[in-house]
């Protein structure tokens, strides 16, 4: 199994970019480039099936409404296209359950049209469904897809924002910066800086892109000598 380096830190802390340059050092150091897999990554990617701009900053957080000819028909579908092969038909079935329930207890589904901003809905699978599931529900899909990929050493996880998802982590990074805040209240913004604060290694960005670099090439170091990758 590949060396899970997990990165923990509020929107705009700089997560993305220090994991850039950590490979740089990484790459130039003749070691394997590490690939980014996100807990999120499947979420986003269910989002994405049903025509959510989720990889869009500046539409991910504006309410859309979408119709379709059978909503439920079609979150089905979209579930077993990214999952099918990596959970279970029990599991399958209820995450679709506990999702279809909360988006219409929470009123974003009117008859089949859908009226959510793509961060809620990726917000709402993620809690009110996986986690609903069980609490480990993401993290066994995180290490199915890591499954897949054996030849890789190193998996990056830029967005580590649950306690357990700290578990399925060999290294924490957590990163801090004056001017990151929490997007909004949601849960899963609940725990952020508590886990930057016990992360195995912290890091301040508060300097250039240059000290940032400076960081990046010592966290680099170290995790060629710790994990021998």
């Amino acid at each position: 199994m590949a060396t899970v380096i997990g990165f923990a830190g509020l929107a705009g802390a700089g997560k993305d970019t220090l994991a850039q340059l950590i490979t740089n050092h990484l790459v130039h150091a003749g070691r394997r480039r590490p690939i980014t897999m996100d807990f999120a990554d499947p979420i986003r990617e269910i989002a994405a099936y049903l025509g959510l701009r989720v990889y869009d900053r500046d539409h991910k957080e504006q309410e859309v409404r979408i119709r379709f000819e059978h909503f439920e028909v079609e979150l089905c579908e979209a579930i077993e296209s990214v999952l099918g092969e990596l959970v279970g038909a029990d599991d399958l079935a209820e995450l679709f359950a506990y999702f279809a329930t909360a988006l219409r207890a929470g009123k974003y589904v009117d008859g089949q049209t859908l009226q959510i901003s793509p961060r809620r809905f990726c917000q709402l699978l993620g809690t009110e469904g996986g986690r609903r599931v069980r609490a480990t529900f993401w993290i066994d899909v995180y290490r199915a897809r890591c499954a897949a990929y054996p030849d890789v050493q190193v998996v990056f996880c830029p967005g580590v924002r649950f306690h357990n998802e700290v578990k399925g982590c060999d290294l924490l990074i957590g990163i801090l910066r004056p001017d990151a805040t929490p997007v909004d209240v949601h849960e899963s913004e609940a725990y952020v800086a508590e886990i930057v604060d016990g992360a195995d290694i912290r890091v301040s960005n508060v300097g250039s892109l240059v000290d940032l670099g400076a960081e990046a090439k010592t966290i680099a170091r170290y995790i060629k000598e710790t994990y021998d990758v």
